[in-house]
């Protein structure tokens, strides 16, 4: 029998009520003398998973082992006292702890009657529901199960061991090539195999067709065992040739929902309450989801797929934004193909747009350094940059984002990935910009596009003419100014995101620190000489706003570097949104938890002048006065 997950809430619920005690007896008991005794915990507050890397928490867990008095209780009188004290070794994700308790801990037979908790080495303890569970002596019907957790695969290697000694005729030699198969590659690296394993359905779907045709004809032949053996050959291989197999494939095998852009899993559902009912009533409010990664494949982290349905949790808060924005790097388009990238971007987009909403709110997308496929050029051979036909270009971009469409009356630039509209109720004009505003049909001395969105990060004359002349042009004085683009514009400055690479092929950045040079020249109602130090990308511009006067600029918003973070330059304000792909436990974030997706919810406070940031999941609450 597996072993049961318990979870306790460290807020106590219904510790009002006297005598309140949890009894776990149907998911645990113990032994007298039992040793290393598998107890899993996952541990929540008020139904939010506890974040115990963050505060150094560790396990604990302290009571008497006894017999109960009238009131069921084991005290000092009737009992003998235990204790356990973890470490961050017992801390397994997810708000999880794995304690394996030791045989001091079930010194008599009786019951268990104390508790568990959390504490650390800075005096913080938070403890749960008062608990009690059976420890027995001689009765061998025990519900407990001490084997350790195994992987699909390892379950798969005892099933095939199982086989191999079967009497059915034929199957020992052709299950034992299996099992050996599958022990190497445990061996050599068993978390990887449980991720290929789930990625590419062998350990389930094909075991389970192959019990039928044991069941029905007797037996298996190698010609059915051989395809497994096969695909866990190739799946050895390196990305590359993994990527070519599986697109070749062409389907790999993940949670459908989660493919389909799915639904609002229930652990999100919490957290969309939570978040709705910071929100203050009026407000210019918008959603913004940047960094989903989304792909079928991808080389970073398995768990990145996931990133499609979190559009869903977005889309949830429609009924309370003004624009509903996914602010770039949507997809990671990092698959073999240029195939794959195309299916990746139109299956992102359709899942956003064509999702019905009962609420109007507006739909947009904007592009960054990732959606374009131009990242394969990381793992080409050699390394160089891709051919004309081998990424995605603007126009290909300006279908599958709908920008030609014109869906929400926005102003575009002939179709343009840069927009702007004006929300004039809530006094609120809203710009994106494209920072990853590449030129296309240049080429290297090898034949290869010169530029792409991976490495060139800028914006281009024609965009900062339209910048200038329309979208920052004849703003009503009354209005408030929100921009927002992919990239940071302070990328070459202290704090900014340009700091952290060192591979010298970034092009383009000095143009962004230029478009915030006019952003502070509107504000001020100033003017300001733009002349580009940028060779490939030369700017000359001359932006005059003093006849326009002093306008209201909220503030600049982006995303890229996956982080919470808010810097000013010349008193511009550059707000920094994390990013929705999941990475497991990478700032605590646990799958099947809130903190496995993060974004926005943004409101503009034009009275008091203030951006009310309303973080999602592991997103933070933050406040920027402009």
């Amino acid at each position: 029998m597996a072993i049961t997950t318990i979870v306790m809430d460290v807020y106590k619920p219904g510790s009002e009520l006297k005598n309140k005690v949890v009894d776990i007896s149907d998911s645990f008991n113990a032994r007298v003398g039992d040793n290393q005794v598998r107890l899993v915990i996952k541990y929540v507050e008020r139904g939010i998973v506890e974040r115990m890397e963050q505060e150094q928490l560790t396990p604990f867990m302290m009571g008497w082992v006894g017999q109960p008095d009238e009131e069921q209780k084991v005290t000092s009188e009737t009992g003998i006292a235990v204790s356990y004290h973890g470490s961050t070794n017992d801390i397994i994700g997810g708000g999880k702890v794995r304690m394996d308790l030791p045989g001091t801990m079930f010194p008599q037979e009786g019951m268990f009657y104390g508790f568990f908790g959390l504490e650390n080495d800075k005096g913080k303890r938070v403890t749960t529901n008062t608990v009690r569970f059976q420890v027995e002596n001689d009765n061998p019907d025990m519900y407990v199960d001490t084997e350790p957790f195994r992987s699909e695969l390892q379950k798969l290697l005892d099933w095939a061991t199982a086989q191999a000694k079967s009497d059915l005729s034929g199957i020992g030699t052709d299950w034992e090539a299996l099992k050996a198969t599958i022990k190497a590659m445990i061996e050599k690296d068993d978390t990887d195999l449980i991720t290929i394993s789930n990625r590419i359905g062998l350990a389930e779907d094909d075991v389970a067709k192959l019990l039928k045709k044991i069941s029905d004809a007797g037996l298996a032949k190698m010609t059915d065992i051989q395809p497994i053996i096969d695909e866990l050959t190739k799946a050895r291989g390196n990305y590359a040739d993994l990527a070519a197999h599986i697109n070749a494939m062409g389907a790999v095998d993940v949670d459908e929902s989660m493919v389909s852009g799915g639904f609002v899993k229930s652990y999100f559902e919490p957290e969309i309450k939570r978040v709705k009912a910071e929100l203050l009533p009026d407000l210019f409010t918008f959603t913004q989801m940047n960094d989903t990664h989304w792909e079928t494949l991808t080389r970073n982290r398995p768990e990145a797929y996931r990133s499609l349905n979190h559009i869903k949790n977005a889309l949830s808060f429609a009924d309370v934004s003004d624009l509903i924005i996914l602010n770039g790097d949507n997809t990671n388009s990092d698959t073999a193909s240029l195939d794959g990238v195309k299916k990746d971007v139109e299956t992102f987009s359709d899942v956003f747009f064509d999702e019905p909403l009962d609420h109007k709110t507006d739909r947009f997308i904007g592009i960054g350094n990732h959606d374009d496929g131009s990242t394969r050029r990381s793992y080409a051979t050699p390394y160089r940059y891709l051919a004309q036909d081998n990424y995605l270009h603007d126009a290909y971009f300006r279908k599958a984002y709908r920008s030609n469409e014109l869906l929400n009356g926005e102003t575009r630039n002939n179709g343009s990935l840069y927009f702007f509209k004006d929300y004039p109720k809530k006094k609120i004009r809203f710009i994106l910009i494209n920072t990853n505003d590449i030129e296309e049909g240049v080429f290297d001395d090898s034949g290869s596009q010169k530029f792409d969105r991976w490495g060139t990060h800028t914006v281009r004359q024609e965009q900062l003419n339209w910048l200038v002349n329309v979208a920052l042009a004849n703003v009503p004085s009354d209005y408030h100014v929100v921009v927002m683009g992919h990239t940071p514009l302070n990328a070459n400055q202290e704090g900014g995101w340009h700091d952290s690479i060192n591979n010298g092929d970034v092009i383009g950045y000095h143009n962004l620190i230029l478009v915030a040079d006019v952003l502070n020249a509107f504000r001020d109602g100033a003017k300001v000489e733009i002349n580009s130090s940028e060779a490939n990308f030369p700017l000359n511009i001359t932006a005059d706003f003093t006849t326009q006067g002093p306008r209201n600029l909220v503030g600049y918003f982006c995303g890229h570097t996956h982080r919470d973070g808010v810097t000013t330059y010349n008193k511009l304000s550059i707000i920094e949104v994390p990013c929705s792909v999941f990475y497991n436990n990478v700032k605590s974030r646990f799958i099947e938890t809130a903190t496995e997706d993060g974004f926005d919810v943004i409101q503009i406070d034009t009275t008091n002048r203030n951006v009310n940031i309303h973080g999602f999941g592991y997103c933070e609450n933050r406040s920027v006065k402009y």
